[in-house]
């Protein structure tokens, strides 16, 4: 559910697996995520452990995710610490990012820009994201003689609400309404 995010807030994801054991050379590799291996390998990539795993490292193997994130300087760390690794146990490394998404439907009705009062409404959602409270979807929508309904997915921190603001534009000025928290997944807009 996140492969979109990897064209708007993921620049490349890398994981690192390595073998536990201390008494042995110690196994090393990698392998990267981004745009556009995901578009020509697909989502599901595979290493290869070296053979007689259980032989030569009995502790098992470990792995480490950076997320390489648009509008950081630093990568984000999965676990936290930068000498912290997590148990492989599976055969499988299931990769989630450091924040959740949220599908945002906007159901716009013809009637809501009232008879050539208004032609068009901006409308802004903000959260926090990476840990900063910013301005994260910006959208411009047009007078319509139909009804519209638009989806909108927004990236935010685990549990951060989103808040959003609509501004309204006609002949007669601007309309600008306050900050409100988005309260659920469907919006329906009017002045």
């Amino acid at each position: 559910p996140y492969l979109a995010a990897f064209q708007q807030q993921i620049n490349r994801v890398t994981v690192y697996i390595r073998a536990k054991s201390p008494h042995t050379s110690l196994w090393k590799n990698q392998i990267q995520f981004d745009a556009q291996n995901i578009q020509t390998q697909g989502p599901i990539q595979s290493i290869q452990l070296p053979s007689g795993e259980t032989m030569h490292y009995p502790d098992g193997f470990e792995y480490k995710i950076l997320w390489n994130l648009q509008g950081l300087e630093s990568p984000v760390s999965q676990p936290g610490g930068q000498d912290q690794w997590l148990p492989l146990q599976e055969h499988f490394i299931l990769l989630k990012p450091p924040f959740d998404q949220t599908l945002i439907t906007l159901d716009i009705n013809p009637h809501a820009f009232g008879e050539d009062k208004f032609k068009s409404f901006q409308i802004r959602f903000a959260t926090v994201l990476h840990g900063r409270p910013q301005i994260v979807k910006k959208l411009i929508i047009r007078r319509h003689k139909e009804e519209v309904q638009k989806e909108v997915m927004l990236y935010h921190d685990p549990k951060q609400p989103i808040y959003y603001q609509l501004n309204w534009y006609g002949s007669n000025g601007q309309l600008k309404e306050e900050m409100q928290p988005l309260s659920h997944a469907y919006l329906l807009v009017q002045p």
